[in-house]
């Protein structure tokens, strides 16, 4: 370690280049500085939305409104965000250095039956290439039964629903 060391301090570099790394890598943090963001997300109404998604543009860094549709995330000072939800336009915004960003998303006058929910986000109707089931109120709204999963039985292709020993078991094929 003494060796190492007397040969960094007898160095036959330019002495002026230390100091400009070490300039370099002091004032990097300040270049890419973060900056906590926070609002409200809220539709043309005024109500709050609750779930909206903010995403940094480039990044996987994403965040979500809570219930009363504020949302925090950090971001790069020069970063833009991207507003996101089911049924309302989404919106870019750039940052600029801003602590608080409100958002109002304006709403999508498309029929929301086209609109499909799966378990890994949306997409519309015809985009699907596999086959779709759809219960409406109207098909269930007058059974006599007691439980919501037995209201499922038989009205949607690919529902199972089985009764072992008293426990329910509901599976989607």
């Amino acid at each position: 370690m003494k060796k190492l060391m007397t040969n960094f301090i007898h160095w036959n570099a330019n002495h002026r280049t230390v100091p400009l790394i070490l300039f370099l890598l002091l004032t990097s943090n300040f270049i890419s500085a973060q900056v906590k963001v926070s609002g409200v997300i809220s539709d043309e109404k005024g109500l709050s939305i609750p779930g909206a998604n903010i995403s940094i543009a480039g990044s996987k860094t994403t965040a979500s409104t809570d219930f009363d549709g504020k949302y925090t995330i950090d971001a790069p000072a020069n970063a833009t965000l991207v507003f996101s939800f089911i049924g309302f336009n989404t919106q870019k915004i750039a940052v600029d250095g801003k602590t608080t960003i409100n958002v109002v998303l304006k709403a999508i006058a498309e029929d929301l039956r086209d609109v499909v929910v799966i378990g890994y986000g949306t997409q519309k109707r015809k985009d699907i290439n596999s086959a779709i089931s759809s219960i409406n109120s109207k098909d269930i709204e007058n059974l006599k039964v007691a439980s919501f999963d037995q209201m499922l039985q038989g009205k949607a292709a690919g529902v199972v629903v089985n009764s072992n020993s008293g426990e329910r078991e509901v599976m989607f094929r």
